[in-house]
C-alpha cells in the first residue's frame, strides 16, 4: 500500500521575513504624522487654560487669588459638560484630572469632588489659595480637565464648549495655530 504524502508549505524565505529588529509595513514611525502635533496641543491647551484663569482673575474680585480662578474655571465648565456627559460623567472626567494633578502638585491630596461634581476645598485649605503652590495646582487642574476632554472628544469640540462659557473669548485667541474650529 502507498503512503500518503503530506503536503506541507514551502520554507519561509527568512530574507522577506520580518525580524523584530526591522519594523513591519505598518510600523508606529509611519504613523506618526499625525502624532506629532501632540506637543503643539497640550502647549495649546495649557495656553488656553491660562487665558481662562486670566479672564476669571479679571473678571470678578481684584483681590482674588490665581488659585481661586483655577478652581472656578472648573466650576464654570461644570455646566455645560454635565449637561453634555452627566453628572456622572464629569465627576468622573474631573475625579481623573484631579487624580493626575495630584501626581505633578501634591498638595492637591486634599482637594476633594463632590457627588455634583464640584470641588471641595477643606477649610484649611481655603487660607492657603493665595500662595504660588495653589496657583500651580489649580492651573494644573485645569490643565488636565482640558486635556482629558480634547482626548476624548477632540480640540473642536473642546474649544466650543469652552467658547459656550467664555463667549466673548474670541476663537483666534484660543486656537493660536489658526485652525478653523
Amino acid at each position: 500500500m502507498p503512503q500518503a504524502q503530506i503536503k506541507t508549505d514551502p520554507p519561509l524565505d527568512r530574507s522577506t521575513a520580518y525580524s523584530w529588529s526591522r519594523p513591519p509595513p505598518f510600523s508606529r514611525a509611519r504613523e506618526a504624522p499625525h502624532l506629532r502635533d501632540f506637543r503643539a496641543i497640550k502647549t495649546n491647551v495649557e495656553s488656553v487654560a491660562q487665558q481662562l484663569i486670566a479672564r476669571e482673575l479679571r473678571v470678578d474680585n481684584v483681590d482674588d487669588s490665581e488659585g481661586r480662578a483655577a478652581f472656578r474655571v472648573c466650576e464654570k465648565l461644570r455646566r455645560p459638560l454635565s449637561t453634555f456627559a452627566g453628572i456622572n460623567g464629569f465627576r468622573s472626567l474631573l475625579t481623573r484630572a484631579l487624580v493626575l494633578a495630584r501626581a505633578k502638585e501634591a498638595w492637591l491630596e486634599t482637594v476633594l469632588v463632590n457627588a455634583d461634581g464640584s470641588v471641595l476645598l477643606p477649610p484649611a485649605l481655603e487660607d492657603q489659595l493665595k500662595n504660588s503652590a495653589a496657583a500651580r495646582g489649580g492651573r494644573q487642574l485645569t490643565v488636565e480637565l482640558l486635556q482629558l476632554l480634547v482626548t476624548f472628544i477632540g480640540e473642536p469640540l473642546t474649544m466650543r464648549l469652552v467658547e459656550d462659557v467664555w463667549p466673548r473669548l474670541a476663537a483666534k485667541k484660543l486656537n493660536p495655530r489658526g485652525k478653523k474650529l
